[in-house]
């Protein structure tokens, strides 16, 4: 399964919290007897904190990520897996984002996307999907915003796609 969420925004104040890793995918031989390995589980997300007098987050996924500022502490996808010569191994896990916080006297966000902190994809299979990790944590501490609030965002990974 994915890597699961804990804790809250609110306690990013004085806690820090890691992503969880995804869970590794197991399966079965056609006859149901024998173990095979799965894919590996997807790595959980950081901690990243940032402290200033101003902080301008802008970010247009148009603009193919050139003269972007965004934030991600996400978790990584699980693994995809296939079926060879009867073996069923399921794929992996996506991990749980992480944490990120921002303590600024003023924050201009220009995008509701800048800052993420979402769960990885469940893996894709021939039969066994992975979990989706679980959202991260997101904490803004400001006393001018402009633009979106970032915080807080609890994005799940969502379900794998094939």
């Amino acid at each position: 399964g994915g890597g699961g969420t804990y804790g809250s925004s609110a306690q990013l104040n004085t806690k820090a919290y890691l992503g969880a890793g995804g869970g590794a995918g197991g399966g079965t031989d056609g006859a149901g007897t024998s173990p095979q390995n799965g894919g590996s589980g997807g790595a959980g997300g950081g901690f990243i904190f940032i402290g200033a007098n101003a902080i301008n987050i802008y970010y247009n996924i148009a603009d193919t990520y050139t003269d972007n500022a965004y934030i991600i502490a996400g978790g990584a996808n699980g693994a995809n897996t296939t079926e060879v010569d009867y073996s069923y191994p399921g794929a992996g896990g996506g991990g749980s984002g992480g944490s990120i916080v921002i303590k600024a006297n003023s924050i201009t966000n220009q995008n509701t996307n800048g800052i993420v902190a979402g769960g990885g994809i469940g893996g894709t299979s021939t039969y066994y999907y992975g979990g989706a990790g679980g959202g991260g944590r997101t904490y803004a501490e400001y006393n001018s915003l402009t633009g979106s609030d970032p915080g807080p965002n609890y994005a799940s990974g969502g379900a794998p796609t094939d």
